[in-house]
């Protein structure tokens, strides 16, 4: 008989987060920020993967993988410590969701590495979307480094053949097609606002992802024919000829 977990992991997580974003940060206290940052990194490997809700014992997955997008977001405008390696925070980040015991039959994992692959291509730009104020973001204390870029690029290579072992891990069963289907949707998603479609490889990416998403027909296809429409429109009010290419080739998939 399972014994019956406790929220308060979880419960400790959301405190944790909501005392950095709203105290820490607004006050420039980054010692203290970082102190919380590294006890809410720390305490995920601790978190129960049942929780008692409602009477019914759930996994705790969705909370964690949202908790970890939210965490993501702010991790955006915390300034790196001279004193450290590059993205530490990141990296040790990255190390416990590495070796949390995700479900087999889940695809979390590979889903927060898509998230932090957002999260990569976001850093690099020469301003950030938003500021703290008062604090000196990444892109203020690197300003473009190269070293930085390279740092940068290269945990998003490691990230990008994770993803892709998975969606070959799907693709070996039909019981795990439409999950292959849905995973390669959210990169390809991913790669379209974030990724430079320019370039041929990004280029060639996004195209087998989308094949690899539509092949099979697992997904809804209202939900195809949305991100063809998206795609198409941004095209349009873009002026750009590579999306219309691209959009020509999702449609030749799609069809």
């Amino acid at each position: 008989m399972k014994q019956k977990p406790k929220s308060s992991n979880i419960q400790k997580i959301n405190t944790i987060q909501h005392l950095f974003v709203q105290v820490a940060m607004m006050n420039q206290c980054l010692s203290q920020a970082d102190a919380f940052f590294r006890a809410a990194i720390a305490i995920i490997p601790s978190v129960p993967r049942f929780l008692d809700m409602d009477g019914k014992i759930r996994s705790t997955e969705p909370l964690l993988v949202d908790y970890i997008d939210n965490f993501l977001s702010t991790l955006i405008v915390v300034p790196d410590s001279p004193e450290l390696v590059t993205l530490y925070l990141l990296r040790r980040l990255l190390n416990v969701v590495q070796d949390y015991p995700w479900d087999g039959n889940s695809d979390s994992r590979a889903m927060i590495y898509i998230k932090v692959l957002a999260l990569l291509s976001t850093i690099v730009q020469e301003s950030l979307p938003y500021h703290v104020i008062g604090v000196d973001s990444n892109d203020a204390l690197y300003g473009g480094d190269s070293q930085f870029v390279g740092d940068v690029d290269g945990i998003a290579a490691i990230l990008l053949r994770e993803v892709e072992t998975r969606l070959r891990e799907l693709g070996a069963s039909s019981d795990t097609i439409p999950r292959q289907s849905a995973l390669a949707l959210e990169l390809f998603s991913a790669i379209l606002a974030h990724g430079d479609i320019k370039n041929d490889r990004v280029w060639k990416l996004a195209v087998s992802l989308w094949t690899m998403s539509v092949q099979h027909g697992q997904l809804d296809p209202k939900v195809v024919a949305s991100v063809v429409q998206y795609v198409g429109t941004k095209a349009s009010r873009l002026g750009n000829t590579t999306l219309a290419q691209l959009v020509k080739q999702m449609q030749c998939k799609y069809v």
